[in-house]
């Protein structure tokens, strides 16, 4: 901070996970010194789901996605007691009749004193897909007993910067979360985000992303791209690659991302279509995995979900990845998984370090 100080800078947040400092000063004003591995510019993260129908179930739906990745199934195992999951985002509206049985705290980077309360629809519409509970009333997510703690590091128009994502990841180490998941993306590479990532991974902590929805071949963005990360595609209810979802042989995993149906801010429900819809069905399976094995590593329960991944049709593995999530399968595969072998070594890339 000293150096900061000495610079003209204002120091504004330390970030240990990183071993950095968030601060307010000219790129290029520091002297070299032996003290500074790299400085960077902070890079914005927005967000851009397709945005479909405000609806009202009629009574308890379970959504096509996490039926079609076959959780009900899996809840005869478990339904993701005990995991705690970190959803780096938008923030989570605690009160929604859906998500208040599971909802247990959160915290906001933007603005620290308040809470992290969601003002954009988001981050709560992620939360529903992951751990939205059963009610009888609205929509059950892919592990309906999880808890959720909401991040918020996008404000109501969906932005937001780096270090606030970093500050999130931060947050997530400092405070017991299993899973991470990050709905949202950045074309940039920004090397302080990959640091941040990685500490979160050999903490212990799974960290899934948003491919992106760029819609082309190698245009896979970060974190998502990190192989610290699961990358998550989108498909649609054909078992076709949806034309928005990223491309590239960064992809890990595909799921269920068109017109999914979900909680929304002001306890309301939403269709909403983007690989940030995908990501959290992979979020809530690996809870699932997590909760009937209490004790694997990133490594066995990532294997375990590519190991059990249901391969589609036509499709190359730089658009789906090992393939489709299995919710069924994977909560069976974890011990198979402590191998470390990849069943599909032709998916190579970051992947062999997922």
């Amino acid at each position: 901070m000293d150096l900061v100080r000495a610079g003209g800078g204002h120091p504004l947040q330390a970030l240990s996970a990183i071993h950095g400092l968030k601060c307010l000063m000219p790129l290029g004003a520091l002297p070299p010194s032996e003290d500074i591995l790299l400085m960077e510019e902070d890079v914005r993260v927005q967000l851009s789901p397709i945005k479909g129908s405000i609806t009202v179930p009629a009574g308890e739906t379970i959504p096509w996605g996490v039926s079609r990745i076959q959780a009900p199934v899996a809840w005869g195992w478990t339904t993701g007691s005990g995991v705690n999951i970190g959803v780096i985002d938008t923030g989570i509206q605690s009160s929604h009749p859906d998500l208040q049985g599971n909802y247990a705290g959160g915290y906001n980077t933007i603005n620290p004193g308040r809470s992290p309360e969601d003002d954009n629809g988001h981050g709560t519409h992620v939360a529903g897909t992951i751990a939205a509970t059963a009610t009888g009333r609205g929509v059950i997510g892919v592990a309906a007993t999880a808890r959720l703690y909401g991040i918020k590091v996008l404000d109501a128009q969906g932005s937001g910067y780096v270090s606030n994502v970093i500050e999130g990841i931060q947050w997530c180490l400092d405070h017991g979360m299993q899973v991470i998941n990050m709905s949202l993306s950045t074309p940039e590479n920004v090397r302080s985000l990959e640091l941040a990532v990685k500490a979160a991974y050999e903490a212990g902590i799974l960290v899934v992303a948003a491919a992106g929805n760029r819609g082309k071949q190698k245009s896979v963005e970060y974190p998502a791209k990190y192989p610290w990360c699961i990358a998550v595609g989108a498909m649609t209810r054909q078992n076709k690659v949806a034309s928005f979802s990223s491309r590239g042989q960064e992809l890990d995993l595909l799921a269920p991302g068109m017109n999914i149906l979900s909680t929304y801010a002001g306890s309301t429900y939403r269709y909403l279509s983007g690989t940030s819809m995908a990501a959290p069905h992979v979020t809530g399976v690996a809870a699932l995995v997590w909760s009937i094995h209490p004790s694997p590593t990133p490594h066995a329960v990532a294997l375990a979900m590519k190991a059990s991944a249901e391969r589609l049709k036509g499709l190359p593995w730089t658009a789906q990845g090992a393939g489709l999530v299995r919710a069924d399968r994977a909560v069976r595969a974890v011990p198979a998984s402590r191998t470390g072998e990849d069943p599909y070594p032709e998916a190579r890339g970051k992947q062999e370090l997922a």
